[in-house]
């Protein structure tokens, strides 16, 4: 679109335009001269379409009254002196808003490809997402694994974002709007090296959440409903499961519970797999489903702090290539635990109804029959 802006127009639409211009179809002509013109509408029209043909001569389509039956138009050629009268589906096409013409899709990046998302409130960072190794991390305000339940949620969410309306002013008060400064900003990036910075405004009392797309005028209203920023908060997406190994790599599991000792023996490569206690043979399903408590470990907040005393709970796996998993747990509060992955800074806490599940099913993996 030339004017009143240059905007980015719905390619689609306008190739119904185009047909309906190229192929006007006509449900009756009147001939008259111009003179009785008046009467259709004709002579001050309330639409007029001027348009160019390929061999670049000039045209021009009048939209006149409607019928009194309401459902055809009078419309006219200033340079023949007829008088058509036409369906008014097809001449509606030319009746939209600015907004009616303008393209829908948000987003200049290749969504498909995405492999950065930042999300800052007032300026300061929120989240920052990475893709790495075909998963998603985050990388601020902490580093850990995603959910990846609630990441294919924002995603799928960003995706399916579609520009309702436009604002029309020319020069809009953009402070009124809510972005000086905006509430939220998106920064956007691809795996093709396009980046894309969103900002958001107010949402005003219809529900609509005003969006601009870079420095400029461009300003789209969304529904406000169809964009939640508490889904990238990111204890939300907190998917960190620092115990978490596939059971065929598993050779010993031992777990220290307030000093008291437990340790079960793995042997996957036999058939089928054995699972054991003491020389006992254990039940492949009661161990398996202890065996996803434990990887099921995970953190639901963050916090740093400087480990003080001896662990409560110690959960170590020894892998079949000689490696080691550690997971420590300190109580935190009443339903919480700290967790030290392999010695390391403590940065998470998980539940303590998961502990109080590996507790449950080692006891009926230890009890004897």
């Amino acid at each position: 679109m030339s004017l009143p802006q240059p905007y980015r127009v719905d390619a689609q639409k306008l190739a119904i335009i185009e047909q309906f211009l190229a192929e006007l179809p006509m449900k009756r002509v009147l001939r008259t001269d111009k003179a009785g013109w008046s009467a259709y509408g004709l002579d001050h029209p309330e639409i007029t379409i001027d348009f160019r043909t390929s061999d670049r001569s000039a045209h021009a389509l009048l939209i006149g009254n409607l019928t009194t039956s309401k459902a055809q138009r009078y419309v006219g050629d200033p340079a023949r002196p007829y008088v058509f009268l036409v369906d008014i589906g097809y001449v509606s096409q030319f009746t939209g808003t600015v907004s009616s013409y303008r393209v829908k899709t948000i987003f200049d990046i290749d969504l498909s490809s995405l492999s950065e998302i930042g999300l800052f409130k007032a300026g300061k960072a929120v989240v920052g997402l990475v893709l790495a190794g075909g998963a998603w991390r985050i990388s601020k305000p902490f580093g850990a694994a995603t959910n990846p339940v609630e990441m294919s949620e924002v995603l799928l969410n960003l995706r399916s974002l579609k520009a309702i309306a436009y604002v029309e002013e020319q020069a809009p008060n953009l402070a009124k709007l809510g972005f000086t400064p905006p509430s939220f900003s998106l920064v956007l990036g691809d795996a093709h090296g396009g980046r894309q910075t969103l900002d958001f405004g107010a949402t005003d009392e219809t529900g609509f959440l005003y969006m601009r797309r870079g420095s400029g005028a461009d300003i789209i209203k969304l529904l406000a409903s169809d964009l939640d920023f508490r889904s990238f908060e990111p204890e939300k997406l907190l998917g960190e499961a620092p115990f978490k190994e596939s059971i065929n790599n598993l050779r010993r599991l031992i777990i220290q519970d307030r000093g008291a000792m437990t340790e079960f023996a793995v042997d996957s490569l036999s058939q089928p797999p054995d699972y054991s206690y003491r020389g006992r043979k254990l039940d492949e399903g009661t161990f398996i489903s202890f065996y996803v408590k434990c990887i099921n470990l995970v953190a639901v907040g963050h916090q740093p702090w400087t480990p003080a005393g001896e662990p409560e709970v110690t959960l170590i796996s020894e892998l079949r290539d000689g490696s080691r998993k550690i997971l420590q747990l300190y109580p935190r509060d009443a339903n919480t635990y700290f967790m030290r992955p392999n010695d390391g800074k403590i940065l998470f806490f998980t539940d303590a109804a998961q502990v109080a599940l590996v507790r449950a099913w080692m006891k009926k993996l230890t009890q004897a029959e």
